[in-house]
């Protein structure tokens, strides 16, 4: 994988971090964290649980974006990612997906079972609530794991995923130690900067495919030498 996807994945997370407070923030504050826990560690054991899951989830877009690796589509493949990804966010699909998500019965156990370990005080409970988080709807997910059809591997794919959850972290970090300046209406806000922030992913996609010859952001991709010969073999 290289770097400038490594670099999408982390911006993706960092960018959409604002929906992550939005969005998730009441279930990190409600955290059963009691005195006898250190609330950052558990902050951090319920944020790496969320990337684990994320990780497991990317092995669905790495064993679809390998087909298309090896069909010789990878430039095509990051500019559409990106053209997709603008119709994703100007359409509303994310919030759609969601909502439809949402009514999956698989789901309801998924929220059932969280409520179960929400009874309870201890780290491995705030890993599994974590782990169980990474399952609900989630628009800004559903956007990453388009985007991890682009690393043209089940494990880049993972990969991409986990550093995706990584980069969502530090703004958890921030709500948990700032939550009495981060309020509802605030929250709201934030995530209405979601839509621009990714849509800055999309073109930045789209740019990586045009082949421009410019370091980490859109370098020059030399086709291989069965590709060249494809195209040069005298007949």
């Amino acid at each position: 994988m290289t770097i400038a996807l490594l670099t999408t994945a982390l911006v993706t997370g960092v960018l959409g971090s604002a929906h992550c407070i939005g969005m998730c923030g009441p279930i990190a504050l409600s955290l059963p964290v009691g005195p006898q826990l250190n609330r950052h560690v558990a902050i951090f054991l319920y944020n790496i649980g969320r990337a684990f899951t994320y990780a497991a989830l990317g092995v669905i877009p790495g064993i679809l974006g390998n087909s298309l690796h090896y069909a010789g589509w990878s430039q095509w493949i990051s500019i559409g990612l990106g053209i997709a990804l603008l119709l994703f966010v100007i359409l509303g699909f994310g919030k759609k997906v969601e909502t439809y998500t949402a009514r999956l019965p698989l789901l309801k156990k998924v929220r059932a079972k969280i409520g179960v370990l929400f009874g309870k005080q201890s780290y491995n409970n705030l890993f599994y609530i974590g782990l169980l988080n990474g399952l609900l709807p989630c628009g800004l997910v559903y956007t990453a794991l388009l985007l991890a059809i682009g690393t043209g591997s089940v494990l880049y794919a993972a990969l991409f995923m986990f550093i995706f959850g990584l980069g969502t972290i530090p703004a958890m970090f921030v709500l948990s130690s700032f939550a009495h300046l981060i309020k509802s209406p605030l929250r709201a806000r934030l995530n209405k900067l979601v839509p621009y922030m990714l849509a800055l992913v999309a073109i930045l996609l789209i740019i990586r495919g045009l082949n421009l010859g410019i370091p980490l952001l859109s370098p020059k991709v030399v086709p291989e030498n069965g590709a060249v010969e494809c195209c040069t073999r005298s007949h």
